[in-house]
């Protein structure tokens, strides 16, 4: 069993530190009792915890997309912590998930792009394996000065107003570029 099998015992990333080793192996993991299990992941948990302090500027990538590790086949979910009791998991509040949206080095590694964090504060980073897979891998938490442009409409409270009377002769025009998943 991992060490960081626990969220008691979640292994601290450092922001900015990149991945130049594996960091992480979720092999012999499991779901602790009271773990959430996040929208994106397939199958049961079987899950090891990060922690790390946000930046200063208040965004952050997190990524397992790199050559290090043996993982086939990654999963991420990224929360807070209501309170300071680690033991409490009902305490954790989901804020973004990723599966299988990593890209060009490991494709079913994922990648948490764009994430708002508040600076100080401490989150927790969840990461499993696709249908229980289990492997070594690299997380990577860096900060991100400057997000790309967001649309405005890009989270639920800030939903378009589509007026259906104007008889919309070329349906709604948008773009979900850069949009976030939201949990």
């Amino acid at each position: 069993q991992p060490s960081n099998d626990l969220l008691c015992g979640a292994t601290p990333i450092t922001v900015g530190a990149g991945c130049n080793s594996i960091n992480g192996d979720n092999t012999g993991a499991s779901q602790e009792p009271n773990e959430p299990m996040p929208s994106c992941f397939f199958g049961t948990s079987n899950s090891v915890w990060f922690e790390f302090q946000a930046p200063s500027t208040g965004w952050v990538r997190l990524s397992t997309n790199n050559t290090f590790g043996t993982h086939p086949d990654t999963e991420l979910a990224l929360y807070a912590l209501n309170g300071n009791n680690c033991t409490q998991l009902d305490s954790l509040v989901p804020l973004a998930c990723a599966q299988d949206d990593g890209g060009g080095i490991k494709p079913f590694h994922s990648t948490l792009n764009q994430v708002a964090v508040i600076p100080g504060r401490t989150y927790y980073v969840s990461v499993s394996g696709w249908n229980q897979s289990e492997g070594s891998f690299c997380l990577s938490v860096d900060s991100i000065s400057s997000p790309v442009s967001i649309p405005s409409n890009d989270s639920l409270c800030q939903a378009t107003i589509v007026n259906l009377d104007a008889g919309c002769q070329l349906g709604a025009i948008g773009s979900y570029q850069n949009a976030n998943f939201e949990v």
